[in-house]
Formats: structure tokens, C-alpha cells, sequence
């Protein structure tokens, strides 16, 4: 059995089922816990117009900014906790690697699960 790792460096699945879902590069996408994700590279590498990163750290974020450097200035940064967001817009794809497994409080999940 393979260890379960969080990070993944070329996020090649997600962006291939994003693609499935989305259609095509008009669909807004949300990536919940994208802090220092690849994937929102690859999201822009594919010309998605609306993309949005959400992430507890404000430091992830920054982290992916720099690393983005113009490209950052395409996409909506969110620093929140998805389990104290009221209200996130719409999206058409709501994608995240790990959010929902950490979330354990009932009262949390079903907030979160509100906002999908």
C-alpha cells in the first residue's frame, strides 16, 4: 500500500477531472486548501478565466503568488476558514485534496457541506 501524501507536485489527475467537469476553460473553478498547490499553475497553463484559491494561510498563499509572479494578478485569492465562510459565490467546479478529511466536527462539516 502507498503512504497517502497531501502534496503532489504535478497534479495531473485533478486537472484532468477539472477538465471533465468544467468543459472547458469558461467554468469557475474553486480550490479549496490550494495554499501552495500546482494545480492553480496548471489552471492557468490551461486558460481558465476565473480561478480561485482558497486557503487558511495567509503565508501559502503569499508563497504562491511570488511563485506565480504576474500570473498571481488571474486569480482570486481567498484567506479564510472554510469551515467559518458564510458565503464563497458560485463555482462550477469545487475542487479540494484534502479539506473534507480533516474536517471532523459535525456542526463544521455540514456549514462546509452548505457552501458546495
Amino acid at each position: 500500500m502507498l503512504p497517502i501524501v497531501w502534496y503532489e507536485p504535478d497534479p495531473k489527475q485533478s486537472l484532468d477531472l477539472i477538465l471533465q467537469v468544467a468543459g472547458d476553460s469558461r467554468g469557475r473553478v474553486l480550490d479549496v486548501g490550494g495554499g501552495q498547490s500546482f494545480l492553480v499553475d496548471r489552471l492557468l497553463d490551461a486558460r481558465f478565466e476565473h480561478v480561485a484559491v482558497l486557503d487558511i494561510s495567509q503565508t501559502a498563499i503569499e508563497a504562491t503568488k511570488a511563485r506565480l509572479g504576474e500570473r498571481a494578478l488571474h486569480v482570486e485569492w481567498i484567506i479564510a476558514d472554510i469551515t467559518q465562510c458564510d458565503a464563497l459565490g458560485e463555482y462550477d467546479v469545487w475542487h479540494d485534496r484534502a479539506v473534507f478529511h480533516f474536517i471532523t466536527d459535525p456542526t463544521h462539516f455540514g456549514r462546509t457541506l452548505r457552501l458546495v
